[in-house]
């Protein structure tokens, strides 16, 4: 059985190409991870959209005659996390530039962990 350098060497690959190879398939698994973790945060704002929308619904059929009530003012409607909100512990962090620092994506990473463990119970 043969171990991955002694086929680097029985193939003679030079150790710069077989090095830069590797590196390209780091990078592009670490790409891959952050496509993930923006799309996830997406669904997420979507998702509450989605939920809003349905309980304005569903008030609005039940009483109709209640329009002006203030419930329907856009309050009712959970804004996406903002930056300069303090995300709450199980709500994700998304800014408009799409960067994050280090800790908020961590904070990220942590929700959707949690969330995971949530749905398997």
């Amino acid at each position: 059985k043969m171990r991955k350098h002694q086929m680097r060497l029985k193939k003679r690959i030079p150790f710069e190409e077989w090095k830069a190879r590797k590196d390209r398939e780091i990078k592009r698994e670490k790409e891959i991870k952050l496509v993930e973790l923006g799309s996830v945060v997406d669904r997420l704002n979507e998702r509450r959209l989605i939920v809003a929308a349905n309980d304005l619904i569903k008030k609005v059929t039940e009483n109709p005659h209640d329009l002006r009530n203030k419930e329907f003012s856009r309050s009712s409607i959970p804004p996406p996390v903002s930056k300069k909100e303090t995300a709450k512990s199980n709500d994700y962090i998304v800014k408009e530039s799409g960067k994050l620092t280090f800790r908020e994506w961590l904070h990220n990473k942590n929700v959707m962990e949690r969330d995971k463990m949530r749905r398997t119970l």
